[in-house]
């Protein structure tokens, strides 16, 4: 499928909105460090447009305190399976629910290491995950999740070492970040995000994409 993105990337890049996809990102990349996400309402605001979290304000009021905590830690000692966890021990719903927000707990170590991956649906849908039983547990879901999570950071590693994506991210760069503000693990996600999203809007029936 990386060919498909190479060979489509004009169109790809015309479906990536500047003031929706790039600026924001850039924007919260550069306060993250000065200022104290906790409180700081402005930060709040705009991480909460740009990454669309479906979960309860109490909820996010938990999860910018920790952000604001793991800031000062060793990053290198982030990973994904503990945060996950501890945003499980957090109820999603003002009737008390915990739900597994894993896309949430790896936009979170993105935050603090940005050369990790992001899980969200369009990434699930492009790499073909397959999804867990109606009656799955939390703790089940988030091994399965936990599986999905270890693939993408193996293959992301494999497209920057083969070199898969070269022209894409390149052109990306060339249009959007002439100074290399994104990882190249995060430019490789908003392509996914973008390409999962033309095919959705019918890019596929409407000829703007063709598998050769």
């Amino acid at each position: 499928m990386y060919h498909v993105i190479n060979a489509h990337i004009p169109q790809v890049l015309n479906a990536i909105r500047d003031e929706q996809d790039v600026r924001p990102y850039i924007w919260l990349k550069k306060k993250f460090p000065i200022v104290n996400v906790r409180v700081n309402a402005e930060f709040q605001a705009k991480f909460r447009r740009y990454w669309r979290p479906r979960v309860s304000n109490a909820f996010l009021g938990s999860y910018f305190s920790l952000l604001e905590k793991y800031k000062y830690e060793d990053r290198d000692d982030i990973n994904i399976k503990a945060v996950v966890f501890e945003l499980y021990k957090i109820p999603t719903h003002s009737n008390g629910k915990q739900t597994v927000q894993f896309s949430m707990a790896s936009k979170f170590v993105h935050t603090l290491r940005s050369h990790s991956p992001v899980y969200d649906s369009n990434v699930d849908a492009f790499y073909f995950f397959p999804p867990g039983p109606q009656n799955e547990h939390g703790k089940e879901k988030i091994q399965r999740l936990l599986l999905a999570y270890q693939f993408l950071v193996r293959e992301y590693e494999r497209i920057l070492n083969r070199g898969l994506l070269s022209q894409a991210i390149s052109e990306f760069r060339e249009r959007f970040d002439p100074n290399l503000v994104f990882t190249d693990e995060k430019v490789i996600d908003i392509l996914i995000w973008r390409f999962v999203t033309l095919l959705q809007k019918g890019g596929l029936r409407d000829g703007r994409v063709s598998y050769a």
